[in-house]
This record gives structure tokens, sequence and C-alpha cells, in this order.
């Protein structure tokens, strides 16, 4: 299985879907005869095909795959309750992809408040990461405002690992205040980010300055 997975995906990384697709269909035949069609690798590959059917421009069958993984996720979820998260994460994604948007977002929203309980907030920042995602794409900006800023203050607080990842955010912000025509807090943020940017420019070519 592993050999033809990485064949499809090889295929796939090229953009060559139409050549990826038979061997995600080989695997999934594979995986389904040796781990039966209720293990959480037979629903993995169940997007897989999906994702691959999207990227081909077929909605049709993309959606239909979907919704069949969707299926599985939720037999996943009650025999493999160890991929809780993933399979949340899967089943979110998916939701947003065929549009029940809705859905998407009760259940990241429902996950977010169930992490904030937990010591080790594993997918905190992941379940964010898609509220915001899908409010911004339904035009709701305002809605994804707290979001963000609670992500800023995290990667702010661990700004020697996420230097990037908060100056990414930063521009994040700034254009979301764009777009909700706050520019007076926007400029700001385009200040610091050019900010940050100059200085990793300095860092990684101080060479040059000799």
């Amino acid at each position: 299985i592993h050999y033809i997975e990485k064949l499809a995906i090889t295929y796939e990384e090229i953009g060559q879907y139409n050549k990826a697709l038979p061997f995600y269909i080989q695997a999934l035949n594979e995986t389904e005869r040796r781990f039966g069609n209720d293990s959480y690798n037979y629903t993995i590959g169940l997007r897989k095909i999906a994702d691959c059917y999207l990227k081909l421009g077929d909605n049709l069958e993309s959606k239909k795959y979907y919704e069949k993984c969707i299926q599985h996720l939720f037999i996943s979820l009650e025999k493999e309750p160890n991929y809780a998260s993933a399979i949340a994460t899967n089943l979110i994604e998916i939701y947003n992809l065929i549009g029940e948007k809705n859905k998407a977002l009760a259940l990241a929203i429902q996950l977010l408040e169930d992490e904030k309980a937990k010591s080790y907030k594993s997918y905190y920042y992941t379940y964010s990461e898609l509220i915001i995602n899908i409010y911004t794409q339904i035009g709701q900006g305002e809605k994804a405002l707290p979001y963000i800023l609670d992500l800023l203050e995290y990667y702010n607080e661990k700004s020697n690992v996420y230097r990037s990842v908060y100056s990414n955010k930063i521009i994040e912000l700034a254009n979301l205040y764009v777009s909700l025509d706050q520019y007076d807090k926007s400029l700001p943020l385009y200040i610091e980010h050019n900010s940050f940017i100059q200085k990793k420019i300095k860092e990684n070519f101080n060479f040059l300055t000799y």
C-alpha cells in the first residue's frame, strides 16, 4: 500500500491528478482488503480520492467521495477514538469543501470550546485557523477578528519560535481591518510587518554589509 500511495502522491505533487487517481483507488481497495472499510486508513483513502477529483474539477465525484468519507469518519470515531481530533479536523474541512459551511463552523466552534478546557491544547490553534478561514470565505471578517487576535497573542508570546507565523498573522489582521474599512488599525500593522521583513533581510544577508 505504501508504495502505491507513494506513486499517487508523486503524480499529485506534479499536478498529474489523472495519473494519481488510479493509484489512490488501488491503494483504497488494498486497504479495504487488509484492514476493512471501517478503519481510519480507509477513511483517509476516501479523502485522498475526493481531493483528487476536486483538483480534476469533477465536483460531482468529489462530493460523492467526500460524503462517503463523512460517513466513515463517524464510524472511525467510534472505533478509533485516539484519532478523534484528526477525524474532527477532517470533518470540518470536508463540510467546508462541499459547501456546508454552517456545519463546519458549528463543529469547529464546539471543538474549540472543548479544547479550551484541556491542559494541553494540541488542536486549539488548528480549530481557530479553520474558523478564521471559514468566516473569511463567507465574508464575515468581523466574526473572524477575535480568533485572529487570540492567535496573534499566542504567536507573539512565542515569537522566538513562531516569528514568521506571527508576521504572517500580522498581515492577515491588517488585511482584515482594511476589508472592514478600519484603516487606522491596519496601517500600524503594515509598518510592523515591514520592520520585521527588513530585520529578517539584515539577519539573512548581513554578509553584504562587509
